[in-house]
């Protein structure tokens, strides 16, 4: 018997799509699908690819009122942040050339002869995405796996998959996208002796789960014979994980504190705060925080939530009731860890209305409150005041999280704190969200593994090969 799921607008809560959900069966023969055009698609040159990738981009341009509709109504994006999303996807297939010279045939430094670096395909890779991101990180995955030459099998949110099949649809055939429970996903692509690479958004403790699972898998292919030597079967995959964040927002001694406090908020509360870097944490120096903290709580009481339809909404629903309820207990344990609540706090589902908590910098250190230490996937947020820099870098790394932070104020200070960050990137002095193509992503400790880094090179071997002398 046949499953389905129901897409519903996160604001109204209307049904917008009902969708069938893959069967075993449907999933794997998707897998398959893509298993068998791995040859073709890694044959294809990579201008060939290059050129693929930036007609999808134009396609999503020439659609982009119909996909930031999609967005708007199943994911709750404020029509502004939805459309900021279509233009930075639009504008990745657009510079695409810069990450498709990253896969080119190199050549390296040798003692003799000519030695050159080639970056061949892994075959299959399975990515699973996030319902926040609907558009971007399912573009991304798509375009990096495609540049490197390999076949993709996308695995969108069940709670907001209608604008991942609507980029595969521009995408052709090149992708295939299998609508199925995250969780039975990940293991059948696992368990799968098709797929070769896993990439994963998801917060850091389902991304740690699936390495546990990993090794479930490959213990269930262990055999022993002859007297204790054994073998293990089960295929190496290669795994990328892109987990959560919890980034701090450093304010050193500033001038323009009005411009500050814009990014601040900025930072913490697009998309209502549903952003693996968002600004979490905010971490001010004791010269201005005062003052700062004034202005932040007058914006903040000012941002407007209600219909993501409405162009001046800033703050939209929540897309899943288990972040609301997170949200909700992260807060009650920092205000009974001392937290003081200086603007918002309230929860009316489907809103978390925009929050602000004031903790001094002991509590943060020693209590560890949970709004600290773990990400919060709703528009609250944390500030603190602290006296040294060594306080700004303790605190900012008293967290087991380390995508993403920004610093704002004198360039020097900022490097060297930056320098000190365990974190896989750094913003100064620049828009929170600033990002670009040729920009490398990914975080360290609980937000990834090996820092930032560029996904078309992850989904790649490198082969070496060196040419001697005539023989």
């Amino acid at each position: 018997m046949s499953r389905t799921v129901e897409v519903r607008d996160k604001y109204t809560g209307e049904v917008i799509a009902e969708l069938e959900v893959d069967s075993l069966s449907s999933f794997r023969e998707k897998v398959r699908r893509a298993h068998e055009s791995r040859e073709r698609i890694a044959s294809t040159g990579l201008d060939d690819r290059l050129e693929r990738v930036r007609e999808i981009g134009r396609e999503i341009r020439n659609r982009s009122e119909e996909i930031v509709d999609l967005m708007v109504r199943e994911a709750g994006q404020p029509v502004k942040y939805a459309r900021w999303e279509a233009r930075v996807t639009y504008g990745n297939s657009m510079f695409f050339d810069a990450l498709i010279d990253k896969v080119r045939p190199k050549e390296v430094e040798s003692f003799s002869g000519k030695s050159y670096v080639y970056r061949t395909p892994m075959g299959v890779v399975a990515a699973i995405t996030p319902r926040n991101a609907p558009l971007v990180l399912p573009a991304y995955s798509l375009f990096s796996s495609y540049g490197g030459g390999n076949a993709t099998v996308l695995k969108p949110s069940m709670r907001a998959p209608l604008t991942t099949l609507k980029l595969a649809e521009l995408a052709g055939d090149i992708v295939e996208v299998a609508v199925y429970p995250g969780a039975e996903a990940a293991k059948e692509f696992i368990h799968s002796p098709l797929v070769d690479a896993i990439v994963i958004y998801a917060n850091s403790h389902v991304g740690k789960e699936l390495m546990i699972e990993m090794g479930k898998y490959l213990e269930s292919t262990k055999q022993s014979f002859m007297g204790g030597f054994f073998t293990v079967a089960g295929k190496m995959k290669k795994y990328v994980p892109e987990l959560a964040g919890n980034d701090p927002m450093i304010i050193l001694e500033v001038e323009d504190l009005e411009k500050i406090a814009d990014i601040a908020v900025k930072g913490g509360y697009s998309n209502a705060g549903q952003m693996c870097v968002s600004s979490k944490r905010y971490i001010v120096h004791e010269s201005v925080y005062g003052e700062l903290r004034e202005l932040m709580v007058d914006k903040i009481s000012k941002l407007k939530v209600g219909d993501p339809r409405d162009e001046s909404t800033d703050i939209g629903p929540i897309g899943n009731k288990l972040a609301l309820d997170l949200a909700e207990y992260q807060l009650s344990d920092t205000v009974a860890s001392g937290g003081r609540v200086l603007v918002g706090g309230k929860r009316e589902d489907p809103f978390f209305y925009p929050t602000l908590v004031e903790l001094d910098s002991k509590t943060a250190l020693e209590r560890k409150p949970l709004l600290w230490v773990e990400e919060c996937f709703a528009p609250v947020r944390s500030i603190v005041k602290f006296s040294s820099m060594e306080e700004a870098i303790a605190l900012a790394n008293s967290t087991s999280y380390g995508l993403r932070a920004s610093i704002y104020g004198p360039r020097e200070e900022a490097e060297y704190i930056a320098s000190r960050l365990d974190v896989g990137m750094v913003v100064i002095n620049e828009d929170p969200f600033y990002n670009d193509i040729f920009a490398p992503f990914g975080g360290m400790k609980d937000s990834g593994i090996g820092g930032a880094k560029y996904l078309i090179e992850e989904l790649t071997n490198v082969k070496y090969v060196h040419i001697g002398e005539e023989v």
